[in-house]
């Protein structure tokens, strides 16, 4: 009989196991660019189909809104796009990973970019939709802070 210990390494040796770390090093070291995109878009577009879940379950909304899910994982490609590009400037400018580091690249990051960021992703949700800009605006003034301050 196996121990626990055994267990866990034969399992981490296994083909499978061994495979698959193959592929997420690939994706993450030579497809960077399509890996960070691709994971955007596609966490986007489950949240969104989570949130109208959960708002059907609680009667806020009575069926799912198809188009809304392909908006959102849309502005994940935007998004996920600008923070690939903005996080290896950051890693340029600020370079290390000490707690002092991450702190700057951290403090850097949701007062510089996190703005911006917001601003593209309702930039784009409203292109999505059709270019309605009093809706972008609205969407701004409404949304734009709980997010920021959720972040």
């Amino acid at each position: 009989m196996l121990r626990g210990v055994d267990l866990v390494r034969k399992l981490l040796q296994s083909s499978l196991i061994t495979s698959t770390r193959r592929i997420v090093h690939t994706a993450f070291d030579k497809h960077l660019f399509f890996t960070n995109v691709t994971l955007s878009f596609s966490l986007s577009g489950i949240g969104d189909i989570l949130q109208q879940h959960h708002n059907i379950i609680y009667k806020q909304q009575t069926t799912w809104d198809i188009a809304r899910t392909r908006h959102m994982t849309c502005t994940g490609i935007t998004v996920g796009a600008l923070c690939h590009h903005w996080y290896i400037l950051l890693d340029r400018k600020l370079p290390g990973r000490t707690l002092k580091a991450v702190m700057k690249k951290l403090l850097v990051d949701q007062l510089l970019f996190s703005p911006i960021c917001l601003t593209v992703f309702f930039i784009s949700l409203g292109f999505f939709r059709g270019g309605d800009w009093d809706e972008f605006f609205t969407d701004i003034r409404h949304k734009g802070w709980r997010l920021y301050a959720a972040e």
